[in-house]
């Protein structure tokens, strides 16, 4: 759930135009009132849980002003020894929405997207392809190519005790909230040092890093048909490996001149189609991350 943040200074109670604190950011469960006899005045469950719900406190205490009652801000607690920490998140970041009159600011959730490229060759097309179509996503969506060229060859000896890279790969993939696979085909199927980094993570039996994150597939190549068979063998090994893939649509390209543009970005010819395909991602990555 993305953290909320109150305003104080959007809460002050109409007769009293002296402002408020200086906005604090922080969950509704680290803010208090200055008159906490309001609520040990409370005679309704709605009303007695002010202390832990500002919107609420805010409501009792505009309803107490518009009466003659003194007026009531939000403040943050103090920690002993320390001072309140503030931070203002980047604008963008901020959604508002209006509340029985009160004024509700949300962080958006950050969306963190391990990506996992299918190549080690160091002008790899589809390290180009990666890196060009995240800057289509949203500021609410971040990227990171995992390295997967430092893995040992996979052998369940090895399990209970992986080395640091099998650790490291597993930790960036459990902290991610989505997967994106941008892979080449080699002989008509995913590259070994792809399959060889799905075997590791996905292991021991039980403990797999991947389960339930939610992916997209995409890849280019030199051929005509793009990596359209790697990239049907990809999607059968993660169903199994209970990674919910995005269907449609399907993306198979083919590495033309034109494809990237001098900066390494999308092409214009092809950067409606790909823009398409990062909406839908993003929509599918958003109803099914945890």
């Amino acid at each position: 759930m993305p953290r909320i943040q109150y305003r104080a200074d959007t809460f002050r109670c109409g007769w009293d135009a002296k402002p408020a604190a200086d906005p604090v950011f922080a969950g509704p469960s680290s803010w208090t009132t200055e008159a906490p006899v309001y609520c040990a005045r409370a005679t309704t469950p709605a009303m007695a849980s002010c202390e832990t719900d500002p919107v609420i406190a805010m409501m009792e205490a505009r309803k107490r002003a518009v009466a003659g009652t003194r007026n009531l801000r939000v403040i943050r607690p103090p920690v002993a020894g320390k001072q309140p920490v503030r931070s203002v998140p980047p604008s963008d970041m901020i959604k508002s929405i209006y509340i029985h009159g009160f004024k509700k600011e949300g962080v958006m959730k950050q969306y963190q997207i391990a990506v996992v490229v299918g190549s080690l060759r160091k002008e790899s097309f589809n390290r180009t392809l990666a890196s060009a179509i995240a800057k289509l996503a949203p500021a609410d969506f971040s990227f990171h190519q995992v390295r997967i060229g430092d893995l040992p060859l996979y052998n369940q000896d090895d399990d209970a005790s992986p080395a640091d890279s099998v650790k490291r790969l597993k930790t960036e993939i459990i902290d991610s909230q989505a997967l994106l696979f941008v892979t080449a085909e080699y002989n008509r199927s995913i590259p070994g040092v792809l399959k060889n980094a799905i075997d590791h993570a996905s292991r021991p039996y039980g403990q797999s890093a991947w389960a339930g994150k939610p992916a997209g597939v995409i890849g280019v190549s030199v051929g005509s048909t793009g990596t359209s068979m790697a990239q049907q063998h990809l999607r059968n090994v993660l169903s199994y490996l209970d990674v919910p893939t995005l269907g449609q649509p399907e993306i198979f390209i083919q590495a033309k001149d034109g494809l990237f543009d001098e900066a390494g970005d999308i092409g214009a010819g092809s950067r409606k189609f790909l823009q398409n395909w990062m909406d839908r991602y993003v929509a599918w990555v958003k109803k099914h991350a945890a």
